[in-house]
Order: C-alpha cells, then sequence, then structure tokens
C-alpha cells in the first residue's frame, strides 16, 4: 500500500525540532543573567520540558498530518523518522535526569547550563539524521551531533582523563568524518545529485553502474566504514573505552544510547534507500557490501566482548559490551528481510533502557565510593536491595538471559538471521552472547557476593532514582510484553514509507 505522502514543502516536519533548538537557546540565554552561585538544577529541568515538548508535537503532527511529510528535498518524516525520532528523544531525557543532581561532584563542570544546552543541540543534531535524505543535510546533522558531543566529553576540564578522552574523540571523529566524506564524494560525483532517492534512480542506470560501479562500491565502504565510528564498532572502535571512562557518566549513557541510535539510524536510511532498491531491481551492489557489513559484526562481537572480560572498570566494560553490541545490531543488515527495521529498533529500544539503567546504578555507587572499579558494587545488596535487583535486572538483559528485554532483541535477530539463511552470523550471536556472561557476572558477583567496606544503607538521588525506575520497568515490560512491543514498532513503520517514491520509477 502506497502511503499518503505530502509533496510540497511542509513546515510542520520540523516544528518538533524547532522546540528543542528554542529551548537550547532559551537556557544559554538565563544563564547569561544567572547569579553564579544560583543553582543550575532547572536548568535540567527546562531541558526536560523541552525534550517532552518536543516529543508531544512530533506525536500530535503523526496523527493529525499525512502519513509522510517532506520539507523540501532534505527532510522527510516517515514512520522511520518518527520512530527514531521518539527513541532518541526518550534517551536524551533519561540523560536529563541522570544530570539532575550534578553531572560529577568529584570533578565539577561549572557548565551545567552549557551541558543541557549541548545535550539538545546533540539530540536536534540525531533528529536530522533521522529524518534527511539528502547527503548534505545528513552530513550537517551528524556534524551537530559530533561537534556537542565533543564538548559535552570534555567539559570537565579539570579532568585529565575527561581531557584525554576527548581529544582522542575528536581526532578519530575528524578522520571518520574525512572517510565518509571521501566515500559521499564518490558517490555524489557519478550519481550527479546528493539526494538520496535521486541517487538511487541515477544508479540504477545500467551505463553508469556499467561504467563506474567498482567506483561506486569503493564510495559505499568508505561511508560504511566512516559511520561504523559513529555506531561504535570495528574498525573506527579504539576511542570508545577512554572516551566513556572519561566523560561524566550523563555523557557516557548519551553516547552508549543516543548517539549509537543516531548513527543507526543514518546507517539505515542511507543504505537501504539508496542501495537496496538497486540490489533487488538493477543489480547486486547491497548484495556485494552484505559480507562487509557480516565482517564488521562478527568483529566486534569478537572484539568488544574479548577485550570486555579484562576490565576490572565498569564504565570501560560497558564500553567494550555497547562495541559488542553495535555486532549485534549489524546482523539484520548483513541479511536484507522485511523485519529488519522492527528487529534493530526492537534491539535499540531495549539496549537504552537496559544500559541506561546499568549506568543508573554505577552514578549511584559512584556518588558514594567515588570509583567506578568493579570493587565498588561490593556488597551492593546489603546496602540498597532495590538497586541490586535493577542492576540483577540490566546485567541479565545485556546477557541476553530469559524475561528481559535483552533476551527478546536478540532472539528475533537470531531467527532472522536463520531466516535469511546466515547461520554464521547466528551462530557467531550465540557464542558471543556466552562469552559476555563472563564479564556481566561479574558485576553480579561483586554485588550479592562479595562483602562490602560497609553496611551503611546507600541511597540515589532523585533523578538517579527514576532512571532506575523507569529503565528496569522497560526492561522486564519489553521482556513480559515482548511482541506487544514489536507489532507497535510494525504499525509505526511501514516500509512502504522510506520505499514509496519508487513507485513507478523502476
Amino acid at each position: 500500500m502506497t502511503a499518503n505522502i505530502h509533496p510540497v514543502t511542509n513546515i510542520s516536519v520540523v516544528f518538533p525540532q524547532a522546540m528543542i533548538l528554542i529551548t537550547a537557546i532559551f537556557i544559554l540565554i538565563i544563564e547569561i543573567f544567572l547569579p553564579k552561585q544560583a543553582s543550575r538544577k532547572p536548568m535540567f529541568v527546562l531541558g526536560l520540558i523541552g525534550v517532552a515538548a518536543g516529543a508531544i508535537v512530533l506525536t500530535v503532527i503523526t496523527a493529525v498530518a499525512p502519513s509522510v511529510l517532506e520539507y523540501g528535498q532534505s527532510l522527510r518524516l516517515d514512520g522511520f523518522a518518527v520512530l527514531f525520532s521518539l527513541i532518541l528523544m526518550l534517551g536524551t531525557f533519561l540523560v536529563l535526569l541522570l544530570g539532575l543532581d550534578g553531572l560529577d561532584e568529584k570533578h565539577p563542570t561549572g557548565y551545567e547550563s552549557e551541558y543541557v544546552a549541548l545535550l539538545l543541540f546533540a539530540l536536534l543534531g540525531g533528529m536530522v539524521l533521522a529524518e534527511a535524505i539528502d547527503l548534505i543535510a545528513l552530513f550537517i546533522g551528524l556534524e551537530i551531533l559530533s561537534m556537542s558531543a565533543y564538548v559535552l566529553v570534555g567539559i570537565q576540564k579539570r579532568s585529565i582523563r575527561a581531557t584525554e578522552g576527548a581529544l582522542k574523540y575528536v581526532i578519530t571523529g575528524g578522520i571518520a568524518s574525512g572517510v565518509f566524506l571521501f566515500g559521499a564524494s564518490y558517490i555524489v560525483g557519478l550519481s550527479g545529485t546528493s539526494n538520496i532517492y535521486d541517487i538511487a534512480f541515477a544508479l540504477s542506470e545500467g551505463t553508469i553502474m556499467s561504467r563506474y560501479g567498482t567506483l561506486i562500491f569503493i564510495g559505499l565502504l568508505f561511508m560504511l566504514s566512516g559511520l561504523s565510528f559513529k555506531i561504535a564498532s570495528v574498525p573506527f572502535h579504539m576511542w570508545v573505552p577512554d572516551v566513556y571512562q572519561g566523560a561524566p557518566l550523563a555523557t557516557t549513557t548519551f553516547l552508549a544510547t543516543v548517539s549509537k541510535t543516531a548513527g543507526f539510524a543514518f546507517l539505515i536510511r542511507l543504505l537501504l534507500t539508496t542501495f537496496y532498491l538497486l540490489s533487488t531491481q538493477r543489480g547486486a551492489l547491497m548484495i556485494d557490501v552484505q559480507p562487509y557489513v557480516a565482517a564488521l559484526a562478527i568483529a566486534s562481537m569478537f572484539i568488544g566482548n574479548l577485550l570486555a572480560m579484562r576490565q576490572v572498570n565498569v564504565k570501560r566494560m560497558l564500553a567494550y559490551s555497547s562495541i559488542a553490541h553495535a555486532g549485534y545490531i549489524l546482523i539484520p543488515l548483513a541479511g536484507v528481510n522485511p523485519n529488519m527495521i522492527d528487529e534493530m529498533a526492537f534491539y535499540l529500544i531495549a539496549y537504552l533502557f537496559m544500559t541506561a539503567g546499568a549506568f543508573a546504578v554505577l552514578d549511584a555507587a559512584y556518588r558514594d565510593s567515588g570509583s567506578y572499579e568493579l570493587k565498588s558494587l561490593a556488597g551492593l545488596y546489603h546496602r540498597s536491595p532495590f538497586l541490586a535487583f535493577a542492576m540483577l535486572i540490566f546485567m541479565l538483559s545485556l546477557a541476553g538471559l530469559p524475561i528481559t528485554a535483552g533476551f527478546w532483541a536478540k532472539w528475533y535477530i537470531f531467527i532472522g538471521a536463520i531466516w535469511d539463511g546466515h547461520w554464521l552470523l547466528a551462530v557467531t550471536l550465540a557464542i558471543a552472547s556466552i562469552l559476555s556472561y563472563y564479564y556481566y557476572f561479574a558485576v553480579l558477583k561483586q554485588i550479592w557476593i562479595r562483602p562490602g567496606g560497609t553496611e551503611k544503607p546507600l541511597g540515589a538521588p532523585l533523578g538517579t532514582l527514576l532512571v532506575t525506575v523507569i529503565a528496569l520497568v522497560g526492561t522486564l515490560g519489553i521482556g513480559l510484553f515482548p511482541q506487544i512491543i514489536f507489532t507497535a514498532f510494525q504499525n509505526m513503520f511501514h516500509a512502504s514509507s522510506m520505499f514509496d517514491l519508487f513507485n513507478g520509477r523502476f
């Protein structure tokens, strides 16, 4: 069924982004007149209100407007964009809650207002990535997200680890952007357009592919390599542990959830819109790329899990775990199937809840001990049974064990890989998941078996507690009722909403 497209420029497409942008600017203006000794907690509250308002506006537009809206030839609000934008907003909302009671008492920033504004700017860039249908707009969104993230990582100027992490992030991020642009230059130059739909139309002509097919293929590989930086997969993965360890915990949560989701939205939109129809109608470019995607997935799963086993710092452990999870999420891209976007979106929302929850519990432990080491969690069961139980669920979910969101997220991808005939990827996913038990259970061993240095009850600030509760409800809710969530994703996203512009053109 063809989606109902609103063919003319519709300004309502940018209303949610406008809400986010206005909130960020408003916070910066207030900061100018705010006394230095005044509390900055209201800035986080304003950020939460701005994100919630943007989500409401997006929901209303989706409910009352045509199923597909376009803003010029740059942005496209379809089911895919709505789904991923809402995930990005939810992730940013949780990150703001984490920072509500202060970012880091050990290394105070003094720039809390700027921090909130930068988070909103980063969210804005991520939403552009989810909606953009032009390579120029895509790159602008990527840089808005990246530039904001660079500053968020290094905002603790007095922390050596934060400065080191920010420097590595900037250098590797710049290289990745250059690699992506180099590949994009081939695609744009040979197709004569930067619109990803028009690129697909141009590449579908036998003349271009017969003459320049090799160059197109090389350009696509360079773009894929550059994007692997943003999703924290091999080969651009070496920045992850140092950046995750050095950044404020709220920033680490943002990078692990929101930034990764935005990167995957970019990758899915680009590959499927530009090359999927080409591979099924006139050529096999997407099929030729799939072995490389499979190689990235396998390498990410094994490298991430094996290196995570050696870590005693929980932030670094979860950093390498993030690399492994990027590999899991890449599996559906190695075999295009009708449910691949639903599978990836389901995994990302599950990963958002269990990762944000794990970082929230770690934040509570850090505020008490001043350390992110495994031993900081020792005896947590005696000090806070609720946080211990929550961490148990989050670790089990990350490991992919039953009754949790993580189990069903991996299960759907596992079954999808078997359905597509990719047995190697399915077996690799199973083996990599088993390997991850080693370090996830090491965390649980500290919490439930190792005695702590004190029996003093451990409390959690309001924001941290709220994130823990929301993440716990989400992780268990998805784990107990997975089909409801999966069906909701299928109803929200229809493949025709992404591919309808191809009707009658091939």
